[in-house]
């Protein structure tokens, strides 16, 4: 059973995907922000994080760059809906040029992020 970290600042949704992880038998830890998600990757191992970009404390260019210094093997999906002030569009970008594995655009279906995730996973 693959594990699976999700950083997100949002409460709800990150609850919202840790249950679609979980039913789909994924077992699943999480952070509410970069930093704490960064200290989670550095005392435990996992086979994906899921991250936000724009968020406190860390942002996602600062997850992925620890990520893949910690395990370059380590998978990474960058998530955004953006802000008032960075498109989504520049923010996930970015995330890529940083060697996330995939990106996500917010809000998404919940079928499409478990085929992001499985692909992820399987490859």
């Amino acid at each position: 059973m693959a594990k699976i970290l999700i950083i997100e600042d949002s409460e709800s949704e990150r609850g919202m995907i840790r249950l679609l992880l979980e039913r789909a038998g994924y077992e699943v830890e999480e952070a509410d922000n970069g930093r704490v998600g960064v200290e989670r990757m550095g005392s435990d191992s996992f086979d994906l994080v899921v991250t936000d970009v724009i968020m406190p404390e860390l942002d996602g260019l600062d997850v992925v760059k620890a990520a893949k210094s910690l395990d370059p093997a380590l998978k990474v999906l960058a998530i955004s809906g953006g802000d008032a002030h960075i498109p989504a569009q520049m923010s996930l970008k970015m995330m890529q040029m940083y060697r996330a594995d995939d990106v996500m655009y917010k809000p998404f279906d919940n079928d499409a992020l478990l085929t992001k995730v499985d692909g992820l996973l399987t490859n």
